[in-house]
């Protein structure tokens, strides 16, 4: 660096972070340091880049957890062609409460587990399945459900 005396407080802080890195593995918190220095951002906020208001939230999170698997297993992400690992999704909005209330099922952790299996459900045969089970389990349907 040419004139230290020049530099900002936080390039003078990374200097010195990446100064004191010299074991194997000091990448990871070299990192941890720009991160303390930088702070760490707004991944779903206006201040992030990318368009994540554009594309909307779910298909913005799925974009997101497949380019973190790709570079986990090694490969590159498909930048060109982001959404072409996901098959395409429908999403209808019946304007109406679809949902188990508290009193029908209690357990906060089983109705996310049932609306996540319903959401993932690819027959119709599966459906009625958990239909079965759910009636089964937890008696009659109450109106919010049967929609």
């Amino acid at each position: 660096v040419p004139d230290i005396q020049g530099l900002t407080k936080q390039a003078t802080q990374r200097l010195d972070a990446i100064q004191a890195m010299e074991e194997l593995g000091s990448g990871f918190y070299l990192a941890m340091h720009d991160l303390e220095i930088r702070g760490a951002g707004e991944v779903l906020g206006d201040n992030q880049s990318g368009n994540m208001m554009e594309v909307g939230f779910q298909l913005y999170n799925d974009m997101l957890s497949e380019a973190v698997r790709a570079l986990k297993s090694g490969r590159e992400p498909d930048l060109l062609s982001p959404t072409g690992a996901f098959s395409t999704n429908t999403e209808i909005n019946l304007h109406a409460p679809a949902l188990l209330p508290d009193a029908y099922c209690g357990d906060v952790q089983v109705r996310l587990s049932l609306y996540k299996r319903l959401a993932t459900a690819e027959k119709p045969e599966q459906i009625d399945a958990m239909l079965e089970e759910i009636t089964d389990r937890f008696g009659k349907l109450p109106t919010q459900g049967q929609t």
